[in-house]
């Protein structure tokens, strides 16, 4: 009975061998939360990087609506200002026309 090996017992070998599994396992799990934080981190960094981008845009965009509203507003006035300009121009043009055709040649 010297020497064997009873259920439940380990031998010295054994137990280091169990110990340097642990320890690989427990290094490739730290290694992989790691990486997983590292992911998470660079995520929601960016993450506020757009956020910043998109507030500056849309301060830009509610400049540019208020803009395109002052050029609709311009643009609305110059044509009422041709559509006037072009009934004058076309009374003047018909009003040429009625003094030629009663000029008395």
């Amino acid at each position: 009975m010297i020497g064997e090996n009873f259920e439940g017992t380990c031998t010295s070998v054994e137990v280091t061998s169990a110990t340097d599994d642990c320890r690989r396992l427990l290094y490739e799990k730290r290694k992989e939360l790691s990486d997983a934080a590292n992911k998470l981190k660079n995520g929601l960094s960016k993450i506020d990087e757009t956020r910043e981008k998109v507030q500056t845009m849309s301060g830009e965009l509610e400049e540019a609506r208020a803009n395109v509203a002052v050029f609709q507003k311009q643009c609305e006035e110059f044509l009422v200002i041709i559509v006037q300009q072009k009934r004058d121009a076309d009374e003047q043009q018909k009003v040429q026309r009625t003094q030629v055709n009663n000029s008395p040649c």
